[in-house]
Parts: C-alpha cells; sequence; structure tokens
C-alpha cells in the first residue's frame, strides 16, 4: 500500500537522523514545500570538519549549551536553497525554543514531531502560532 505524504516524510526523517553521530539523541528534520518536493534535510552533530564526540559532555547534567552540536532544524535551513518555500518541516522530535524561532521566520506553515522534547508545551505556548500548525505525528 502507497504510504500518505506524512508518512513518507517521517520515514525519510527518521533515516536522516540515523547519520547523526550524537552520542545522546539522533535528530533528523526534512523540509518540503507545498508540492511535497523535499528542499533540504539535517541532522544534529557538530560543525562541518570538527570530530564526532568521543563522550557526550553535558550527560547527566542539564547544560545544554555545553553541547557542540548544531541541531538538525538547523543545518537543514543552512543548506536549504530558499527558505521562503518552505511548507513543511518534519522532525524526528518537538523542536527547541531556537529552532521554533527559526523555523518561524521561514515560510514554513506546518511543523509535524514524532517525539515530544523537553519543554515544547511552554514554547509552542509563547510564540503566537496562529499562522503555523504545529502537531505530534499521529499514525
Amino acid at each position: 500500500m502507497r504510504l500518505s505524504s506524512d508518512e513518507y516524510f517521517i520515514e525519510l526523517t527518521k533515516i536522516v537522523a540515523k547519520r547523526s553521530p550524537c552520542l545522546s539523541r539522533q535528530v533528523g528534520c526534512v523540509l518540503v514545500d507545498k508540492n511535497n518536493i523535499v528542499l533540504s534535510t539535517g541532522y544534529n552533530g557538530p560543525p562541518r570538519g570538527q570530530e564526532h564526540c568521543l563522550k557526550c559532555i553535558r550527560k547527566n547534567t542539564n547544560n545544554i549549551h555545553l553541547c557542540r552540536a548544531i541541531h538538525a532544524e538547523q543545518n537543514a535551513l543552512l543548506f536549504c536553497p530558499d527558505i521562503n518555500k518552505i511548507n513543511k518541516a518534519y522532525v524526528t522530535y518537538s523542536p527547541c525554543n531556537t529552532c521554533t524561532k527559526l523555523l518561524l521566520n521561514t515560510s514554513c506553515k506546518e511543523i509535524i514531531y514524532i517525539e515530544d522534547y523537553r519543554e515544547n508545551e511552554f514554547i509552542f505556548n509563547q510564540y503566537n502560532l496562529n499562522s503555523i500548525i504545529v502537531r505530534k505525528y499521529d499514525k
């Protein structure tokens, strides 16, 4: 049976996440246009040219700011040829505060995520999300 567009992009997002060298969490992002054409993909990991982490320096702490990884959404946006064509963002985890702001600053109309990350209720409530749909993927 043929996959729906959501199913297809969710599965693609999971595959993209498998490229992540992160020891803590593998995250993937797929950005698509209004015609369901993939514009860009991204996964979390250290900046280009930097060595992969051999141990997680923030493990067992709340010092998220110590992490060297660029988020999947950030990488996808960095390599997107035209952020004004983004219609949907598919991500394995709900975006953090910074990634939510970045996506809101594009033409993105919908964010679809698989798993809840931290504080997503607070993050989504602090912005006027009338112009964008944020939803957890439900098979």
